[in-house]
């Protein structure tokens, strides 16, 4: 048969291969005579759908598929929390392909280009059509009777014999209709198509490629376009104007550190665009370039600009380095430098490089933050680095305005992501700020959207193409073209204003990666399948909820799941009366459009109650309920007097009390089981621990610390812990002896507070204890040893618990990596729509 097909693991499209679709149209039929009685129906979702014969194949799907609907009626009970897909048989009738129920009534028509490429295929024996239907466009057909039609984007997979594959597939080679991978598929139904491009001449089951359509191919080309765009910055160099030898000055205000090549040009490149005379040249230049008409005189004041070099290069210390550099060629103090950061702890290390890596009096430092911070800004003239918060600063944009109305010689945005979207409060108040200067750092530039990119250059006061008509028209639209000039203008863009350097400059041994499988036992696996009755039953009360209602109880039972993995039935009584959103000392109680953590439902709230960060964002939420915990510790008080270990030797500093450690009403009960998941961490950190290694663990749970320590003194293992409670003082000495202290294995830490601003290179072991939420966190955290200054080997280690929530998180991320990874729209971060459907997959028993 003849080979025109399609290639690897993507959807059949490529430079190489044409993808060719069965395009819709209006059907042109007659209105077909509806079913005007609706008793309670049987709709088959994809968690309750009657399996296929196992003698049976799925040969690929027809997508682009309309049908024309007109009302369905549902059972109470009858979708399940989790349906993401509907599946429903079609009936041939006078030449035309009805939507059918399970009681054979009728309540929708295929367009008619499709139908004319199923009556191909009518007359081989055995094969059938499957008319899959997403929950959003399920979520269209109205429930009550109605005379308007209603159009929905629907898939219809096609099923028969495997001897009859290459039948059907000549058969609709011959209609130009080409096969798709389908968007769902029965659980066990093994999938083979005919028009799949396989390396060699044996045709293997397909069904890791079954899921969401992708975008098309000239998005993944452009996005991946973009990618390359990205990663080849660091070869951009720009004049320096300034006769300063940074290289001297830099060393010269360090203590036993010496600045590293890249971190020097980054300082070049710094007070070069801190140049305003050069700077404005480089700016008209580009301004020429991209078009005529855009004169100079159309040119803002932009001075500063973006260092977006990839984690672990020292974008801190770069920076700081920086402010001397400038500091000396003026020579004098021009005024503060504010730094904006994402949490306290971040401010802290900040600090911490300031007083550990510079002379002593090289630079004055004030902490803007908390109750205590000062009322009036000439009080803050007297320092060179002012260190607040995002939260901070735009609570103190709507009541004090100190950092407001004052004139800082430069802002820098630390995590510069935080203030992506405009609608935003920390968007508006980052941007109203008075400066010289600008700067972003940021490892992302551009996280979703190409406006990502726009935030970052209105902040920058980047005239005129912070504006977003000619941002679309010069930088968007030619991405649009699919021609060989596209990116030309962004590349000039980013390369004038933007440096980012990757990893590769640090010459780091390999990186090894691992994974653990995990099988729940008998009492887990109970447990687990009586959440998720809950969780149904939940949704059998609710029948007519909205999508932040539904939203609510599928992350609930999402949570539920994902700590029985790493807790299994370890009894938790919590106290969840705070809500997150009002722990003390948050200057701004939201997260400012994330999915997940502005949900409202006090279900949800007790879930969030329980971790340190949002899964989606990874903001902290409520790490002040406990202010001291974490301090250094090798063994973990317990709350049952038989496992209370003997007390340790904390030298000098303070021993935690139980009540550190555990939150007001939390308590773990006498003798718990633990889970099949911590007996594994547990066992291979002792087996590693025997032969010199030492080891991170990171897990989002703060109670999860809690069980393995208590496992660790169980066993002999000394261990130490930082999250979200541990004040600069403490994460410094633990630090400090985690790296000088033979004996102590493993430090054990919460994702969400210690992913960015620790480097702990003496360790060479990672345990990722669950797979998270947003995967860059994962990323984050490896840095922390696999950065700057490491000499062996690393070796990442995730757990996986099979057939549950976080084998589906994994499936999730592969999935999305097929997708283009950035979008040229210009969407709000607020819809909860995507969050809802990787919700509903996660949980999904079928996948």
């Amino acid at each position: 048969m003849q080979q025109k097909r399609s290639r690897d693991g993507s959807p059949f499209a490529d430079n190489e291969i044409q993808r060719k679709r069965v395009r819709s149209v209006s059907d042109g039929t007659k209105p077909m005579d509806w079913e005007a009685s609706q008793p309670k129906d049987q709709i088959a979702t994809d968690a309750q759908i009657e399996h296929v014969p196992p003698k049976n194949v799925c040969y690929g799907a027809l997508t682009d598929v309309k049908a024309e609907v007109t009302y369905i009626k549902i059972s109470d009970g009858l979708i399940q929390p989790w349906t993401s897909f509907h599946s429903f048989d079609l009936r041939h009738q006078e030449g035309a392909y009805l939507l059918s129920k399970p009681d054979s009534t009728t309540f929708g028509l295929i367009d008619f280009r499709t139908a004319l490429c199923l009556r191909r295929l009518q007359g081989f024996d055995g094969v059938f059509f499957r008319a899959v239907i997403s929950s959003i466009s399920f979520g269209k057909i109205p429930r009550k009777p109605t005379k308007k039609k209603t159009r929905i984007d629907i898939t219809i997979n096609i099923v028969g014999p495997e001897g009859t594959i290459h039948k059907v597939g000549d058969a609709l080679d011959n209609a130009h209709a080409y096969l798709q991978h389908p968007v769902f598929l029965e659980s066990g139904t093994k999938y083979l198509n005919p028009h799949y491009l396989y390396d060699g001449d044996i045709m293997s089951d397909l069904r890791h490629l079954i899921g969401p359509m992708p975008a098309d191919e000239r998005l993944q080309r452009m996005s991946q376009a973009v990618e390359n765009v990205l990663e080849s910055l660091g070869e951009a160099h720009l004049p320096v104007s300034h006769t300063t030898d940074v290289e001297s000055i830099g060393n010269f205000h360090l203590i036993g550190t010496k600045l590293k090549p890249h971190q020097i040009e980054g300082i070049r490149f710094i007070l070069c665009r801190e140049d305003s005379a050069l700077s404005h040249t480089i700016d008209s230049e580009f301004l020429q370039l991209v078009e005529t008409s855009l004169v100079p005189q159309r040119l803002g004041a932009c001075r500063g600009g973006i260092i977006a070099d990839a984690m672990g290069l020292g974008k801190t210390l770069t920076m700081l380095t920086a402010i001397t550099c400038s500091r000396q060629a003026a020579g004098e103090n021009l005024g503060p430098t504010l730094v904006v950061l994402p949490s306290r702890q971040i401010l802290d290390v900040w600090d911490s490089e300031i007083h550990r890596r510079f002379q002593p009096g090289a630079m004055k430092c004030y902490h803007f933050h908390g109750d205590s911070r000062v009322k009036k800004n000439d009080a803050l003239l007297g320092y060179d680095v002012v260190l607040t918060t995002y939260h901070t600063l735009a609570a103190d944009s709507q009541k004090g305005r100190v950092l407001q109305d004052s004139n800082w010689l430069r802002v820098v945005l630390d995590e510069a992501h935080w203030i992506r979207n405009q609608s935003t409060q920390l968007f508006k108040a980052a941007q109203s700020l008075r400066a010289e200067t600008r700067w972003c750092l940021t490892g992302t530039p551009i996280q979703n959207s190409l406006h990502d990119l726009r935030s970052l250059l209105k902040f920058l006061r980047f005239t005129p193409f912070c504006d977003k008509g000619l941002f679309e028209k010069h930088i968007i639209d030619p991405l649009r073209t699919d021609s060989d000039t596209s990116l030309v203008n962004l590349q000039y863009l980013l390369r004038i204003i933007c440096l980012r350097r990757s990893s590769s400059l640090l010459e780091l041994p390999p990186l090894e990666m691992k994974i653990i499988p995990v099988a729940l036992c008998a009492e887990e696996q109970a447990k687990y399948e009586s959440i998720l009755a809950d969780c149904q039953n939940e949704f059998d009360k609710l029948v007519c909820m909205d999508q932040k209602s539904k939203t609510c109880v599928l992350f609930a039972t999402m949570m539920k799941l994902r700590r029985l993995c790493n807790h299994g039935t370890v009894p938790l009584i919590a106290d969840f009366s705070r809500s997150p959103a009002m722990s003390p000392g948050r200057d701004v109680p939201t997260s400012d459009g994330c999915q997940l953590c502005t949900i409202n439902g006090s279900d949800t709230q007790a879930m969030l109650n329980e971790l340190e960060g949002c899964p989606e964002c990874g903001r902290l939420l409520n790490i002040d309920i406990i202010p001291n915990l974490g301090v250094v510790s090798e063994y973990n008080p317990v709350v049952s007097a038989n496992l209370r270990p003997p007390a340790p030797d904390f030298g000098m500093l303070s021993p935690p009390t139980s009540e550190q450690f555990f939150p007001a009403g939390t308590q773990y009960l006498a003798e718990p089981g633990y889970s099949s998941k911590l007996s594994a961490v547990v066992s291979n950190i002792k087996e590693s621990s025997c032969s010199g290694s030492k080891s991170l663990a990171f897990t989002k749970w703060r109670s999860t610390l809690e069980i393995l320590g208590e496992m660790f003194s169980n066993v002999g293992i000394k261990f130490l812990r930082i999250d979200g409670g541990t004040n600069a003082i403490n994460r410094s000495s633990i630090v400090k002896r985690f790296q000088e202290d033979a004996s102590i294995s493993v430090l054990i830490m919460t994702i969400d507070s210690c992913a960015v601003g620790l480097t702990l290179t003496n360790a060479d072991k990672v345990h990722m204890i669950e797979p998270q939420w947003n995967p860059a966190i994962e990323e984050q955290a490896i840095a922390r040893a696999y950065r700057m200054g490491q000499k062996k080997t690393v070796t990442v280690i995730r757990y996986i618990t099979e057939k549950t929530v976080e084998q589906n998180i994994v499936a999730l991320q592969a999935r999305k990596s097929r997708l283009a990874k950035f979008s040229l729209s210009d969407t709000a971060d607020g819809d909860l729509g995507g969050a809802l459907e990787d919700m509903k997959f996660v949980l999904n028993p079928e996948f």
